[in-house]
């Protein structure tokens, strides 16, 4: 009896390189579907446009986490900037087309008011979402310190209470934007 062939092995690099592989041919395919017209002409931009190599970006170190995404500051084109990681294992060729809408969509704002993104980057099994680097922390860190005021935790400072005011019209303008 010939004897039975030897079980496949699995190399994990490879396995990674394949899986980005698909993932990117699966964003450029949404990208092509998504961004056509209703009469079928193109949309102004595409992949390129938004669609980062990894290589471009240096990762320098996680500045925060949730339950599903840890976010690092790097660096891409000469600016320092955000990169939101999520997994993406499972994600079928649907899900893909619509993360390459939204993607599309985010790369055609323009405003002071709102966070500037930049694009996606696939490595591995991980998606990143690259946007502007925001110093200065958090707006829930922000809010939490208004209550403090509101609640009577903390004293409102003049310059404060200025920076607060011209935050919440920055937020206004921003909101009335999208």
């Amino acid at each position: 009896a010939p004897a039975a062939a030897a079980p496949a092995r699995v190399d994990s690099a490879g396995e990674n390189r394949a899986t980005t592989r698909k993932l990117k041919a699966a964003l450029a395919q949404g990208a092509r579907e998504r961004t056509t017209t209703a009469s079928g002409g193109a949309l102004p931009g595409g992949t390129r446009e938004w669609l980062i190599g990894f290589g471009e970006l240096a990762l320098d170190g996680m500045i925060g986490y949730g339950a599903t995404a840890q976010v690092f500051r790097a660096r891409y084109g000469g600016r320092v900037v955000a990169a939101k990681r999520m997994p993406c294992f499972g994600w079928d060729g649907e899900m893909m087309a619509a993360l390459a809408s939204e993607a599309h969509a985010l790369s055609q704002l323009r405003h002071p008011n709102v966070v500037q993104y930049f694009g996606l980057s696939v490595h591995r099994d991980h998606i990143y979402i690259i946007t502007e680097f925001c110093a200065g922390g958090t707006l829930e860190r922000l809010a939490l310190r208004a209550e403090r005021v509101a609640r009577g935790e903390a004293a409102p400072t003049l310059a404060w209470s200025a920076s607060y005011a011209s935050l919440a019209l920055g937020i206004a303008h921003g909101l009335a934007y999208l």
